[in-house]
């Protein structure tokens, strides 16, 4: 017994002793680091895309989170697709802000990749005729045509009236 506490002894004596600047430096340290977190500012994600001009060098420019409206309105792969009186307009696509309707399936918006006036791609997540699906899907305008490519798949469109 009376070694163990001839033992014990000087660790106590070690441990009641003032810290060495680096060890209070490292305490200091270590306080710092366990304080709570005040004040963080979080930033909003990235709105920002890269695109070319005209004479090769780059801009960053905010990104469009919706469809842009020169994309928008209803589409027919035939005339009969844009009658509204017809109940098969099966080749009908009705482009909104965020989503495409077809005939049995819709595509609500899920991420942007790049958003000119005349060109839109983005990220879909498709729902229709009892499945789910997504897809990356690119829409190109020229004109009154807009055409769809999704998949490795090219479907051209007409405005309708």
């Amino acid at each position: 017994m009376k070694t163990g506490l001839a033992l014990l002894l000087p660790m106590v004596l070690l441990a009641c002793q003032r810290p060495s600047t680096n060890d209070a430096s490292a305490a200091e340290e270590q306080n710092r680091l366990d304080a709570p977190v005040k004040d963080v500012e979080t930033l909003p994600p990235d709105e920002t895309a890269i695109v070319s001009t005209d004479n090769g060098a780059t801009a960053t420019v905010p990104a469009s989170t919706k469809i842009p409206e020169s994309l928008q309105g209803r589409w027919g792969m035939v005339p009969a697709d844009c009658d509204p009186a017809r109940a098969d307009n099966k080749g009908l696509m009705t482009v909104s802000a965020d989503r495409l309707a077809f005939y049995e399936s819709r595509a609500t918006l899920e991420k942007v990749a790049s958003a000119d006036p005349d060109r839109f791609s983005g990220d879909f997540s498709f729902s229709g005729e009892g499945q789910s699906w997504k897809a990356k899907v690119t829409l190109t305008r020229q004109g009154d045509s807009l055409t769809r490519e999704e998949d490795g798949s090219r479907f051209t469109y007409r405005r309708c009236a």
